[in-house]
């Protein structure tokens, strides 16, 4: 995730992947250096501030001119979700995929995990919203999403009746063909205090899970199960970049 991520593959006709989050353009060149260079050489790192100013013309650019699916993410929905629908109504035209994460069905879940007892009350509108936008999912003939929605969930531990009861308002209420991600790598860290978060997905949750999705018939993808793996977490505790 970041303000702009391509990937070019020549020669022949090639799509650019952007991946953002939301921000305002001038907030770009801030988080552009904080994330990617701050950890540069102090004899270089100008080069790299003034570098920091070029990705949000460079984004609109591309945006505007480049055969690109534009394609969206943004973490911050989990914590400004109440505000989804309005700012996204902004993005309607300019996003052709949108990649959500739907974690909590019912309020004890929400007000547990998250601290938010409507969490899924506000992020169900954002999936109809998103979905409203784009539509069914369309695909090329080289299977990669044209248009659509791809929605992530991630499966807690002690939560599997949560999973199904989120697989099934899919099914019953995004358009027929909507793919899901189901996420296995759930792995506790930073002493987590919420009870039963305190380990991993079992085998058996997780199948419960997958069976309940492919009864569904609902499209979309599985993880391997080492994923959940501390090597997968990156290090959000610090200041500057780690990448």
């Amino acid at each position: 995730n970041g303000p702009i991520a391509c990937e070019l593959d020549f020669p022949g006709v090639h799509y650019t992947w952007c991946a953002g989050e939301m921000m305002h353009l001038k907030e770009v060149p801030a988080y552009a250096f904080r994330d990617f260079w701050s950890a540069k050489p102090k004899s270089v790192r100008w080069l790299f501030r003034i570098a920091s100013y070029l990705i949000a013309p460079l984004a609109v650019c591309v945006f505007n001119n480049a055969n690109c699916i534009g394609v969206y993410h943004d973490t911050r929905i989990i914590s400004t979700f109440r505000e989804t629908v309005e700012t996204l109504r902004i993005l309607d035209g300019v996003i052709d995929v949108y990649l959500p994460d739907l974690k909590h069905f019912s309020s004890r879940a929400g007000r547990l995990c998250a601290g938010a007892p409507d969490y899924f009350e506000y992020a169900s509108a954002a999936l109809r919203e998103m979905c409203r936008q784009t539509g069914p999912a369309v695909y090329g003939e080289d299977g990669i999403m044209r248009r659509g929605v791809l929605v992530r969930h991630l499966i807690l531990p002690g939560f599997t009746a949560e999973s199904m009861k989120l697989l099934t308002w899919i099914r019953d209420t995004l358009p027929a063909g909507t793919p899901v991600s189901l996420m296995r790598q759930y792995t506790p860290c930073n002493d987590v205090a919420v009870p039963g978060l305190d380990r991993k997905v079992s085998e058996k949750e997780y199948r419960r899970v997958r069976d309940h999705m492919l009864a569904l018939e609902l499209p979309g993808f599985l993880q391997e199960p080492d994923s959940a793996d501390v090597d997968f977490i990156p290090v959000f505790n610090r200041e500057s970049s780690f990448v």
